[in-house]
């Protein structure tokens, strides 16, 4: 089990890194993984990703992050 809880991070973040398919990273994409209920953790990460590949076309007005806050 311990082998398990190390390996699934690494294995997480290897595979968002590898999600390289040159498509921005959008709110609408946020607003999925909120949606599926992924971990704050790995959206977090999906989008330090994104800014580091430079593939990101966020929407930083309070209207839009409006949409991803919790209800």
């Amino acid at each position: 089990m311990r082998t398990l809880r190390l390996f699934l991070p690494v294995a997480l973040a290897t595979g968002l890194w590898a999600q390289d398919n040159n498509k921005p990273l959008t709110n609408t994409d946020i607003e999925s993984m909120l949606t599926a209920g992924l971990p704050e953790s790995t959206i977090v990460l999906k989008i330090e990703i994104a800014v580091d590949q430079g593939l990101v076309d966020l929407d930083a007005s309070s209207a839009a992050l409006a949409v991803l806050t919790p209800r």
